[in-house]
């Protein structure tokens, strides 16, 4: 385009010389020639060639003029100064502010994150940006006018900030359905069954002792058998209704009597038989005021049905003093049996939900999980346990994380024996702290080394890794996913001769439940990576872009992953005791982490 603006200034000139110089050969200098003229003349070609370039600068004077847009092929330059890397804000907003440059054509154009910057001439910009909750990715891009563009791309964090150690409100709820309580329900049978309340009534003899010197009688429990156990349990708004009965219960027992004043008297066996022994109550489970479980047995009401005494020959007036007692004896016994085994199973049964004080070793580091039970609700559907929390590192202080309290979710249509519901803030809280104890950059970096020597040379042993915001775990109601965010993790990597490369890497990683060896974990599953490279020496010949950084990151975010896994191996699943827990199925609800699994006994 260069070398015809200059041809059609030349011609500009000449054009109209050659018009009158062939004026002239024709002998017409004062009119105009016709085509035909032309064409007999010897010099029409030299006419003709004018004429064709004459056409092609009248074209260019219609074209638009491009003489002020040079060749460029150099990037334009942008400087983000606001907002620094790992920033945490609580204001919904952010503006992002610095300034660009371009020695070529000249900066057309900048944006943050789709919306036009405010361009000054100095070249400063600022762009105001709304945020949602959590990590967020700054993309600003500049264009100059030849279309060539730059970008920088950092995180930032937003949401309610909370100390690192605080009370997590309804960290953990735990729904105990109708399946769950059948499955107690035999668990407390199989538990009666194997108890010999023979050989807990003789702890009690003589059952009775009554009488005078001329007349009394004592009574022995030997020995008391039944067939099986039924057990039901059955939840109310005031509490769960039990019922345990006892099968052809079978108590045998010896009675010492004396008749009469001078020594009369003797022995022989009693026994007492049913059809059934039915103890009915109300198990109430509350909350103390140091937050521990209170579970009683509440009610308690005994009978018999088909009730037997035997007494052989026993003298009618010795019968008389032990038949009513006898009877309310054996009742009491089985009775009291009951009364502490059924409220200790269900405690015990319960007990994962609410220890309090649960301490691990992550990473040369201990980890303390604190959990205090708040609420008990009662319904027609089962038991709605809730829980607060928390959980810090041993030697971290002064680390925050983001808390999006949100509503305790619906678990009523849950079919599952086991439901589990786990605030995404505990997760959170768990990840600041791992965070804060710089955990992670201690584990990275060395994983790093071999690759990066592998790049870069054996010279490039200082590596140095700074996770710039604590990873966030969120889940998403609509898509079910589970998701780890993590924002501005920076590694350097240097050299004696100084840093040869600095990038900073964004990722988020969907996490998937497994089990392993009885153990829940949630584990990696896809990630996505983002990388920018912030930093690259002259003296390093390879080509690395932001397309290579994220595809060197994978190793770290791997990494960052794997730690997520371990910490969630160290959240309270209930084992209870012989009860297996099948592989739960997982789905998000909005702040809720849920777990909902088989049970089988």
């Amino acid at each position: 385009m260069r070398g015809l603006q200059t041809t059609c200034a030349v011609w500009d000139i000449y054009i109209p010389i050659i018009f009158q110089g062939l004026s002239v050969l024709s002998g017409s200098p004062s009119r105009g020639l016709t085509i035909a003229e032309v064409r007999s003349m010897p010099i029409r070609n030299a006419y003709l060639a004018a004429l064709l370039v004459f056409a092609a600068c009248s074209n260019s004077a219609s074209a638009p003029d491009e003489e002020t847009i040079p060749n460029d092929i150099t990037d334009p330059l942008i400087v983000v100064d606001s907002p620094t890397r790992g920033t945490l804000t609580e204001d919904g907003r952010v503006t992002v502010s610095g300034h660009v440059s371009d020695e070529g054509s000249g900066v057309a154009s900048v944006s943050v994150n789709g919306q036009d910057a405010e361009l000054a001439d100095d070249g400063s910009f600022t762009a105001l940006v709304n945020l949602p909750e959590g990590i967020t990715l700054l993309e600003s891009v500049v264009t100059d006018k030849a279309g060539n563009r730059s970008d920088d791309l950092r995180a930032i964090l937003n949401g309610q900030l909370a100390d690192q150690g605080s009370n997590v409100k309804d960290a953990l709820v735990g729904n105990v359905n109708r399946q769950t309580l059948g499955i107690l329900s035999t668990m407390v049978s199989d538990v009666a069954e194997s108890t010999d309340f023979g050989q807990v009534g003789k702890a009690f003899n003589p059952l009775v002792d009554v009488g005078n010197s001329c007349a009394g009688v004592k009574l022995n429990l030997n020995s008391a058998n039944k067939s099986n156990v039924d057990m039901n349990l059955n939840p109310t708004p005031q509490g769960v209704q039990v019922e345990v009965v006892l099968h052809d219960l079978d108590v045998d027992m010896t009675a010492n009597f004396k008749i009469g004043c001078f020594g009369g008297g003797g022995s022989a066996g009693v026994n007492i038989s049913a059809t059934s022994y039915t103890a009915t109550g109300l198990l109430d489970v509350n909350i103390t005021e140091n937050g521990d479980l209170d579970v009683s047995l509440a009610n308690l009401q005994t009978s018999f049905q088909g009730f037997d005494l035997d007494v052989g020959s026993i003298p009618s007036v010795i019968v008389n003093l032990f038949n009513s007692t006898a009877e309310s004896k054996v009742k009491s016994i089985i009775g009291n049996e009951i009364n502490k085994m059924v409220p200790s199973l269900g405690k015990d049964f319960l007990s994962d939900f609410t220890k309090a004080d649960l301490a691990f070793n992550l990473l040369g580091d201990t980890l303390h999980l604190k959990l205090r039970p708040v609420d008990i609700a009662m319904s027609d559907e089962g038991i709605r346990l809730r829980v607060d929390g928390s959980a810090e590192f041993e030697n971290v202080q002064g680390a925050s994380y983001l808390t999006s309290p949100r509503p305790v979710p619906s678990m009523a249509g849950a079919d599952q024996g086991l439901s589990i519901g786990l605030a995404d803030d505990l997760a959170n809280q768990l990840m600041a702290s791992l965070w804060a104890s710089s955990a992670i950059e201690n584990l990275i970096a060395p994983q790093l080394a071999p690759q990066m020597r592998g790049l870069f040379g054996d010279t490039a042993d200082d590596i140095r890794v700074d996770l710039m915001l604590p990873p966030i775990v969120s889940t998403d109601p609509v898509t079910g996913a589970v998701r780890l965010t993590i924002g501005d993790l920076i590694v350097r990597v240097a050299d004696p001769s100084g840093v040869l490369v600095e990038f900073a890497v964004s990722a988020e990683v969907d996490l998937k439940i497994e089990q392993d060896a009885g153990i829940l974990k949630l584990v990696t599953d896809a990630a996505s990576v983002r990388g920018k490279l912030i930093e690259k020496s002259p003296q390093v010949v390879l080509n690395i872009d932001d397309a290579t950084v994220a595809a060197i990151a994978e190793l770290a975010i791997k990494q960052i992953s794997n730690q997520s896994d371990g910490l969630f191996e160290a959240l309270p699943i209930p084992s209870f005791g012989a009860i297996m827990v099948g592989l739960p199925q997982v789905h998000a609800a909005d702040g809720y982490l849920l777990l909902d699994a088989e049970l089988s006994y």
